[in-house]
């Protein structure tokens, strides 16, 4: 697999030292570890698969009666950045196994063996898994098994729910290859088991009709610790109120899956205007939708002079003066390209959600929050730090470099 540049991921300094041990002891650990892996690449093993998920599906009764680990998707899927119903499209890995008169030990047990791994003490266990070609969906169960485990996982004050995990790593199939930093959705069953959700965007749309595997290697876990009662080899005091503790190991995990493409719609635009920014791709799935943008080549007038333009149209339109905080920038040297951000709003006029976390390489993404999307509207604007976010689609029409509508065609 790639490397990861570790100095490239952001970790305080005082942790440098700290873990260096560690990481060597995990590598070690890791080379004398033998384990079996499975692959779902065979005819034989894809023609098991099928006719036992086949039996499943024509016996409801005899499904339920599985003693099968999961559920995570259904108890997270409304809660994360980007919501959908992967419970009912999404695979369990635990029907796969040939055995279902076992008791859930048992089958966590033998998943940990095909699919999991063990680093650091602690157990990650892939369990649910859904792709549509532009994304990894997957719910994991770690399992701390020290005593004193994770602790108590940080709430948040507006919701209450768990602060999410940081996951790093680098994920492979077939010829594509990438790393990853995402946010995990979580819920704490107990101070040593954590079962999370994370969505894993791809760099570039993969489309194929077989049964593969992604094979994943998660170099980072971070949490916080409220109750500051856990304490690993690697750990920050990050603030007061909180405990962020960092564990750098290798976990190496595989996840058999079958793509599903047939829900994800791509368009091709190739479009600009008259300043040069346009749109090359869109990508519409029931839970987000990717925008991949065109940037024009300038030099350093040709941006000042552009970017001065914008603002005056943006004390036109709006009544904000950004000029103070460009001379101010202009004084102290700094550069100013000019870059740009991607509103966009639905049929409704309702503007949709960018979300950070999930963004694929060169792309914007935006949720629908599960939401039938008919009719897009897309404007290009310039990046004005935070007079960009706004929600007033006339607005943002009026000063968008670039305008786009899209009229989306019903789901396959």
């Amino acid at each position: 697999m790639k490397k990861i540049e570790l100095d490239s991921i952001a970790i305080p300094q005082a942790l440098d030292l700290a873990v260096e041990k560690g990481i060597q002891k995990g590598k070690e650990e890791l080379k004398r570890k033998k384990r079996r892996k499975i692959l779902f690449n065979t005819s034989a093993a894809a023609a098991v698969l099928l006719v036992f998920a086949g039996y499943c599906r024509a016996n409801p009764a005899f499904a339920k009666e599985l003693p099968l680990i999961g559920g995570i998707f259904q108890e997270l899927q409304d809660k994360s950045r980007i919501t959908g119903d992967w419970s009912q499209n999404g695979e369990n890995l635990s029907e796969h196994l040939e055995t279902p008169e076992k008791s859930e030990e048992e089958i966590l047990q033998e998943m940990y063996e095909k699919y999991g791994d063990e680093a650091g003490n602690i157990r990650i266990i892939p369990v649910e898994v859904y792709c549509d070609g532009t994304s990894l969906y997957l719910t994991l169960r770690l399992e701390n098994l020290e005593e004193k485990g994770f602790g108590e996982l940080l709430k948040q004050e507006d919701t209450g729910e768990y602060a999410d995990m940081q996951i790093n790593g680098n994920l492979q199939y077939k010829d594509m290859e990438q790393n990853f930093s995402v946010w995990m959705t979580v819920t704490q069953k107990d101070s040593r088991l954590v079962e999370g959700m994370v969505q894993i965007p791809f760099d570039q749309p993969v489309e194929t009709k077989e049964d593969s595997s992604f094979q994943m290697e998660i170099r980072l876990l971070a949490w916080n610790d409220s109750s500051r009662t856990a304490q690993p080899e690697a750990f920050a005091d990050m603030q007061d109120a909180r405990y962020c503790l960092i564990g750098q190991q290798v976990w190496n995990l595989e996840i058999p899956v079958s793509i599903d493409g047939t829900r994800t719609q791509r368009y091709t635009v190739e479009q600009t205007g008259e300043k040069g920014f346009g749109l090359e791709e869109i990508l519409v799935s029931p839970y987000d939708i990717k925008v991949k943008q065109i940037r024009p080549q300038m030099d350093g007038q040709e941006k000042d002079t552009l970017y001065l333009e914008c603002l005056k149209n943006l004390k036109e339109v709006t009544g904000i003066d950004g000029y103070a905080t460009y001379e101010e920038d202009k004084h102290l040297g700094l550069k100013l390209p000019l870059d740009s951000t991607l509103l966009a709003f639905d049929q409704d006029g309702v503007p949709l959600e960018w979300t950070a976390s999930s963004g694929m390489e060169g792309y914007d993404v935006f949720s629908t929050k599960q939401k039938k999307i008919t009719r897009l509207y897309l404007y290009q604007l310039p990046a004005f730090g935070g007079y960009t976010v706004m929600k007033d689609q006339e607005n943002a029409r009026k000063l968008a470099l670039f305008s786009y509508e899209l009229e989306i065609r019903e789901e396959p």
